[in-house]
């Protein structure tokens, strides 16, 4: 445990460790760890809206995956149709490739 601001305060590894810890938090540490926590979520979600690059695969490093509209649907628990009206409407970001 670290000593940053009181006898004995647990750090967030200290916390992923032993979710349990928490009851040994003192209330003035509370909003800090609550900031350091939204950093990393902020920070992971950012990574999450960044291009998906695939294991390079025939010798071309970097590629992007894309995905068409038919296999979108199901990951987003979609008819087809309703994934081609988004599109079709502007509401999506997407590219036609012929």
């Amino acid at each position: 445990m670290t000593m940053s601001s009181g006898p004995c305060t647990p750090s967030l590894l200290d916390l992923l460790n032993d979710p349990l810890a928490v009851s040994k938090v003192p209330s003035q540490s509370i909003p800090t760890l609550i900031c350091q926590l939204s950093a990393i979520q902020t920070a992971l979600a950012a990574r999450l809206m960044q291009p998906v690059e695939q294991e390079p695969s025939q010798g071309q490093p970097g590629l992007v995956q894309l995905l068409t509209l038919p296999e979108i649907a199901p990951l987003l628990g979609v008819p087809a149709a309703y994934v081609y009206e988004l599109a079709r409407r502007g509401s999506t970001s997407h590219r036609a490739v012929r």
